[in-house]
């Protein structure tokens, strides 16, 4: 099994065990093909903010309340997802009127070990990235086209 791939499944049998966590069932492999198998969600939150395009405060507090278990967990366990946003949050709807639901975290396949509590790599989706790092990246390529001249 590749290592990068290996990585990501020992990462989310790890986190599997959180409800705010898509669950991880089984993986298989023959020769060239991995068949991995995960817990069925009904959609992402990109798609329920595309449906509701408002939330209410308990709405946003529930979805924030459970991917903070979730990254506080891997911070207090050395390691960050780095590639979050909506399209990797799973919605499972828990009632059949589908209003109540939970927000799980999938895809840890950015997702690595800090060293010395820092990682050194930037990954991850530009319009999803934090400032700092676009801010960082504008003042390096400034500094390099001032060397040039």
């Amino acid at each position: 099994m590749k290592s990068a791939l290996k990585k990501e499944i020992d990462i989310q049998k790890i986190m599997s065990q959180f409800e705010n966590s898509v669950k991880f069932y089984l993986n298989t492999e023959d020769d060239n093909d991995y068949i991995l198998i995960f817990e069925l969600c009904d959609k992402t939150l990109e798609d329920l903010l595309k449906e509701k395009k408002h939330f209410t405060s308990d709405e946003i507090l529930h979805i924030m309340n459970g991917l903070n278990k979730v990254f506080k967990y891997m911070a207090n366990n050395g390691f960050v997802h780095r590639d979050i946003k909506p399209a990797k949050i799973l919605i499972k709807y828990v009632d059949e009127s589908k209003t109540k639901y939970i927000p799980k975290v999938t895809d840890y396949g950015f997702s690595k070990a800090l060293e010395d509590g820092l990682t050194s790599t930037r990954v991850g989706t530009g319009l999803y990235k934090a400032p700092e790092i676009e801010k960082e990246k504008i003042r390096e390529q400034v500094l390099k086209e001032k060397e040039e001249l």
